[in-house]
């Protein structure tokens, strides 16, 4: 979620941009620092959800005027929900 972090931080010093990605991305960044909250209890059912959110903020900043690093920083937390998914499932 660093990468998300950061990603935040440019897009705030930046005068153009959309409040709704700040808003996107502040909303991804909650979703995943909860699941790391309750990391020890998190279920498969739990990280679905959050996949599901994180997701969709992909599409939504795909579809407005997201910067790349913003894009790479969500798909990266989607990439790691990925793994945390299959590990619970193995």
């Amino acid at each position: 979620m660093a990468g998300v972090r950061a990603a935040e931080r440019a897009a705030e010093r930046t005068d153009d941009t959309d409040p709704r990605v700040l808003r996107t991305l502040r909303a991804c960044q909650d979703v995943v620092e909860r699941l790391e909250r309750s990391s020890a209890d998190v279920t498969e059912m739990q990280v679905e959800i959050a996949l599901g959110v994180v997701k969709q903020a992909v599409v939504d900043l795909t579809a407005g005027s997201a910067a790349n690093a913003v894009l790479g920083a969500v798909r990266n937390a989607v990439d790691r929900l990925q793994r945390l998914r299959d590990e619970l499932k193995a």
